[in-house]
């Protein structure tokens, strides 16, 4: 997966609105005040992304190239289904990072623990079988959770893979359309 790709993904999967974008405070050395420093993060519409024609009909072409010069972020509006897709996603990932094998819990200094479920893409398969939930304990006592094995959650991951997948896709075509290498 491209940098951008992945860039693309991180922000998909957490949700990034522009109208929530994030931003730093920072102390102003004459006062005591925080002064807040926002990013606007740019939007093109998922329409506009998937169809070539209304990608070279709107502005889209010219806020993706403002954007990618300027701060090298920007958000998809208008992902059909995205919003209740990545809350079952992030609900079941809950409920299996409780249980799953692969799951690691780290403790601070401060007693602080935090519990990070990460897993291990595979790719797609007719198997289904694209996460590895059990990780390093492939003994027969680190069976897959019933958490992690849920028809549903499973279901879920692969048309969220899926969904992300595509308008990943959609987004590098269009750049490199925006962008264009000497290879074309």
């Amino acid at each position: 997966m491209s940098t951008a790709a992945l860039a693309l993904f991180i922000a998909l999967l957490a949700g990034q609105r522009a109208d929530a974008a994030p931003s730093s405070a920072a102390t102003s050395p004459a006062s005591s005040a925080p002064t807040e420093s926002v990013l606007q993060v740019s939007t093109i519409s998922y329409l506009d992304l998937m169809d070539a024609s209304e990608f070279a009909a709107s502005t889209a072409d010219d806020v993706l190239q403002r954007a990618m010069l300027t701060d090298g972020i920007i958000s998809i509006s208008g992902i059909p289904g995205f919003a209740a897709l990545r809350r079952s996603v992030m609900l079941g990932a809950a409920r299996c990072g409780a249980d799953a094998p692969a799951a690691r819990t780290t403790v601070f200094a401060d007693g602080t623990a935090r519990r990070t479920f990460a897993t291990v893409t595979k790719g797609f398969d007719a198997a289904g079988d694209a996460f590895d939930f059990v990780g390093a304990h492939k003994d027969a006592a680190a069976a897959v959770p019933a958490s992690c094995s849920d028809a549903a959650f499973l279901a879920s991951t692969d048309e969220f893979r899926h969904t992300v997948s595509t308008a990943s896709e959609a987004f590098a075509k269009r750049l490199s359309e925006v962008f264009p290498t000497k290879d074309g």
